[in-house]
């Protein structure tokens, strides 16, 4: 059986539970959120295979248009 996924959805979801598991809330984002966030917490692997290794496309992918990248 193949299951098709849909790429969108799944990055919005992971990017989505990436922030619960970081508790961050949006005003704070652009102050703390950096690749070594996602270091720390064992997250690296994701922002590279997902986002191609850019903590602002993973913000994008759950706040669309929101911000702008830095």
């Amino acid at each position: 059986m193949h299951i098709k996924v849909n790429k969108d959805d799944l990055y919005k979801s992971t990017a989505v539970e990436l922030y619960k598991m970081l508790l961050i809330s949006e005003n704070d984002i652009k102050k703390f959120i950096c690749t070594n966030v996602f270091i720390e917490n064992g997250l690296y692997g994701l922002l590279g295979i997902l986002y191609n290794g850019s903590p602002f496309k993973a913000i994008n992918a759950v706040y669309p248009g929101r911000f702008n990248p830095w």
